[in-house]
């Protein structure tokens, strides 16, 4: 069973292009980690690279973004969470999320989806020493 599905073969190839920043794989790869651990659910990606893209992020190959209709408004919230508490998209900007999905986008362009996108300044937290 795969944990990671695609809109479409197009989505697919971009995926695995090994164009997008790693930052941005260890974004999708730990969201999508977490949504099959709590609810057995797997995540689709929606849309890669966009060559026209105004916010220039999906043309850069640091944005994916991901359907959220197979989660309710909570575990949205909750995935989108964990993801910004684990990654900063830029400290510069400490307002600015590297996960948005509902309320966390002041602009309510994302209530259908988890727009993930990385900054060349993102950074993550140290896994705890063990």
């Amino acid at each position: 069973m795969q944990i990671i599905a695609f809109k479409d073969e197009e989505t697919m190839a971009q995926w695995r292009s090994g164009y997008i920043q790693s930052p941005l794989v260890c974004i999708v790869e730990y969201l999508s980690i977490l949504a099959w651990i709590w609810w057995h659910k797997t995540i689709t990606l929606t849309s890669v690279y966009r060559e026209v893209d105004p916010a220039g992020v999906h043309n850069t190959w640091r944005a994916v973004d991901v359907r959220n209709a197979n989660f309710s408004h909570e575990q949205a919230i909750k995935l989108a969470n964990a993801i910004n508490e684990w990654c900063m998209y830029d400290p510069a900007r400490p307002a600015m999320n590297a996960c948005i999905t509902w309320e966390l986008d002041p602009t309510g362009a994302h209530d259908n989806h988890f727009h993930c996108q990385v900054h060349a300044n993102t950074i993550f937290k140290e896994a705890a020493n063990g």
